[in-house]
Order: structure tokens, then C-alpha cells, then sequence
């Protein structure tokens, strides 16, 4: 496909129902369920990781989803949930969360749980007695035998189970490109392992002025409370979007051959998890990796389906329509939400999220391409 045409709107494809339906009434969940993680990614901020904060308690979890559970029975609809951190396997009741998030009511079809891949088989094997799509995000900072490690584990898990959707998200950290081409990739397409190819948008630790100054590692063990975690949160989200362009643009942390590999290289197993109309109404599906490898995650004052079609909770119980954060908090999961059924206006100059960027959103003037009126 070629990119030099202009976006007029986006589908999502996310799953068999959204393929058949442009106008979903299925929302998608998506949650933070901390920030504890066991890995300390150099692209990953402490905004978003580290190695102290609290757990959510089953009795919050449980009172989350009673209230989830009502609302979407009210709309007539269903729900998914995907699940990510830190790292979801270190809180010590996932399991029980999960048998709690698959007994609702409303749930249907995908329960989706996002890891490093670190944790012993047999948990993962436990979990899929709740979970229908596991992705394993593989961060190339860690050794070499590691990641062998963790991609054994995807494939004797794919092996294992051929009727779980079992992913593999390759973080293209700079400088191991030669290790993607000539081990990582042909180990996956061998084995018949799906895979995406992930452009890494690097910590931007300007954002908060502390972390200029004092070490990670220290923070990362600093016990703050969730008003304090919060505010460095919301800090980091309002300087990210006024750099991020230069961030794209910029040869610094990819190198010009990198980037046009980034570009080029199309896994032979990639799925198409959105459908767009270019600027003439051609209509074309393809995934979203490849929207952002190309710069075309750009979509400020378009109409977006965020909090209608899914919404976002973040480490601290607070929900937002999505990762983005666009028009704040809508509630926490320990008091009432103020759920929505309209869409937002989208402030943002780039869409940094893939979890958003597959939300149905258009040009104002092509809405009528996402929606039933």
C-alpha cells in the first residue's frame, strides 16, 4: 500500500463483530491494571512502571465490574476486556481477576492479556482457561538467550494452543535490527507464530523535572501515593504531544536504514485490524503498525468513538475515554462513572496509541462513512 493519500476515516476490525458491523455495540475495555513490572525498559518511563505501587484489591475489581456490567446491559450491548501494566502477571490475584471479568454478564468473545512474556509457562497455561488472546510484547534490551526464551515460550504455547489468538509485538529497539531480520522473525514465521513489528517511541524524560535529576532506579522504588503518581502521569501526557513530532522526524533514536526497514518490512502473518477510506474513498484494510511506521497517526479534530465504542482505565482506578487522556477522567472504578454515548472532538496532534488508533473515527465531514444516520 501506499501512503501519500490523505486519511478520511478508520474502522476497526478488532474482532469478527466489528468486521461485520461498522457501528459496534460491543465496547472495548481496555485497562492498566498497574504499574508494578518486573522489567525497567529504557523507553518505558517510571510515569508508566516501576517497582512499588499497589495492587488493586478484588473487592475494587469486583465493584468495577458489577458497575461496567450494568451499564452495558442498560446500552444493550457487550463487552471485551484487554488487560496490560506494568505487567499484569505480578498482581498476585490475576487469575481471580480474570474468572471475575469472564463471569459478567455482558462479557463476550475476547478477554486479551498483554505481557512481557516472563512469567512461568504454567501460569500462562492456567490463565487460558479464562483468556482468549495472549500478547507477549518482546523487549530486546534483555539478553539474547532471554528473548530465545520468552519466543520458545510463545511457540510451544501457539503449539499448544492452536484455538487461542497468540501474538507476538517485536519492540524494534535500535541497533538489533540484524537480530529481528535473522533470528527473531524466521523463528516466528517457522512456527507459524502471528507478529507485529513495533516502532518504539523512545521516554521523553524532560516531562517531568525530577527525573532529570534523580536516577530511575530510584524512582522506580520511590513509594508515591496515587494523586502524586497521577500528576506526574498527566505531567508527562502534556509534554509529549508538542514533542512527539520532533521525535518522528528525527534520525536520533532510529537511523534513516532502520527507519525505511521499519517501513518495508511486512510480516507474512500480519492481520488487518483496521479499515480506512483515503482521501478519494478507496477503502483499504490493513493494520495499525503500519500507520504509525508511516506517520499517519495524525487525526487532531476528527471525530472519535473513544468512550462510546471503548474507554481506558488507567493504573490509578481513573477511567478515561481513552489512553490518550482526550476531555480527562470520566470516573474511577470506587465511585460512580459518568459513562458516555456521544464521541469526542480529538485534541491531540498525534495518536500515540494502538489501542486508540483502531477506535472507528473520521474527518467531520465524512462521519456518515462510520455510522448507521
Amino acid at each position: 500500500m501506499t501512503w501519500n493519500k490523505e486519511l478520511r476515516a478508520i474502522r476497526s476490525l478488532k474482532s469478527e463483530h466489528h468486521a461485520n458491523n461498522i457501528e459496534p455495540n460491543i465496547v472495548e475495555i481496555n485497562w492498566d491494571l498497574g504499574k508494578r513490572c518486573n522489567y525497567d525498559c529504557s523507553y518505558c518511563s517510571p510515569a508508566i512502571h516501576d517497582w512499588t505501587s499497589p495492587h488493586h484489591s478484588i473487592s475494587a475489581v469486583n465493584g468495577f465490574i458489577q458497575q461496567v456490567d450494568t451499564w452495558i446491559q442498560s446500552q444493550n450491548k457487550t463487552f471485551t476486556m484487554s488487560i496490560t501494566g506494568g505487567e499484569p502477571f505480578v498482581h498476585p490475584d490475576i487469575l481471580e481477576i480474570l474468572r471475575i471479568i469472564r463471569q459478567a454478564k455482558t462479557f463476550k468473545d475476547q478477554l486479551v492479556v498483554i505481557t512481557n512474556g516472563s512469567v512461568p509457562l504454567e501460569l500462562y497455561r492456567t490463565a487460558f482457561e479464562y483468556i482468549t488472546h495472549l500478547t507477549i510484547s518482546l523487549h530486546l534490551e534483555r539478553s539474547d538467550a532471554e528473548t530465545r526464551a520468552t519466543l520458545e515460550k510463545a511457540v510451544a504455547l501457539h503449539q499448544e494452543f492452536p484455538d487461542k489468538w497468540i501474538t507476538v509485538q517485536v519492540m524494534c529497539l535500535p541497533g538489533k535490527f540484524a537480530f529481528v531480520e535473522n533470528t527473531i522473525i524466521p523463528l516466528l514465521e517457522s512456527n507459524g507464530v502471528r507478529f507485529t513489528l513495533r516502532r518504539i517511541r523512545p521516554w521523553l524524560n524532560e516531562a517531568v523535572d525530577e527525573w532529570q535529576t534523580v536516577a530511575k532506579r530510584q524512582i522506580l522504588k520511590t513509594e508515591y501515593t496515587l494523586e502524586q503518581q497521577t500528576e506526574m502521569k498527566e505531567a508527562e501526557k502534556r509534554r509529549l504531544d508538542g514533542r512527539l513530532t520532533a521525535v518522528y522526524n528525527s534520525e536520533d533514536y532510529y537511523t534513516a536504514q532502520e527507519l525505511a526497514w521499519l517501513r518495508d518490512r511486512i510480516p507474512e502473518t500480519t492481520w488487518q485490524n483496521i479499515g480506512i477510506w483515503n482521501e478519494d474513498l478507496t477503502y483499504t484494510e490493513v493494520n495499525s503498525d503500519l500507520m504509525v511506521s508511516n506517520n499517519r497517526n495524525q487525526f487532531k479534530g476528527w471525530t472519535c468513538f473513544a468512550g462510546v465504542d471503548s474507554f481506558f482505565i488507567d493504573f490509578d482506578g481513573l477511567l478515561y475515554r481513552g489512553v490518550c487522556h482526550n476531555d480527562g477522567p470520566i470516573g474511577h472504578i470506587s465511585k460512580q462513572i459518568n459513562f458516555s454515548n456521544a464521541p469526542t472532538v480529538c485534541k491531540k496532534q498525534w495518536c500515540t496509541s494502538n489501542v486508540d488508533q483502531t477506535v472507528r473515527k473520521s474527518q467531520p465531514e465524512f462521519l456518515h462513512l462510520i455510522t448507521k444516520s
